[in-house]
C-alpha cells in the first residue's frame, strides 16, 4: 500500500506560484515617482534658471543644519548638498522602478 506525502515547498509566497502583476496603484505611484525624479534632474541640470524643487529643499535643509551649528560646517554644505541631491535622485529612481 502506497501513501503519498504532502510535501510543501519552503520559501517566499511567490516562489511556489505566480503572484501576478503588482496592483495598478503601485504602478501609477511608481511612474509618478520616476517622473518627479527625472523632472527634477532635468530642471536642475538642463533648465537655464535651475528651478529644481527637490534640490532646493535639500540645500535649504543642509543650510538649516549648518545654521544650527553656527555655520562651522559652511564650507562643506555646497559639496554635501550636491552629493545628497544626487543620492535623492538615485533613491527616487530606485523606489519608482521597484514599484513599477
Amino acid at each position: 500500500m502506497r501513501t503519498t506525502l504532502d510535501v510543501r515547498r519552503v520559501g517566499p509566497p511567490c516562489a511556489t506560484h505566480d503572484c501576478g502583476p503588482p496592483p495598478p496603484v503601485h504602478t501609477v505611484v511608481g511612474a509618478g515617482i520616476i517622473a518627479l525624479g527625472l523632472m527634477d534632474v532635468f530642471r536642475a541640470l538642463m533648465h537655464p534658471r535651475s528651478e529644481a524643487a527637490l534640490s532646493k529643499v535639500v540645500f535649504s535643509a543642509l543650510w538649516a543644519v549648518s545654521r544650527r551649528f553656527g555655520h562651522r560646517l559652511a564650507s562643506i554644505v555646497g559639496p554635501a548638498g550636491m552629493v545628497v541631491t544626487v543620492l535623492v535622485w538615485v533613491l527616487l529612481q530606485a523606489v519608482g522602478w521597484a514599484l513599477v
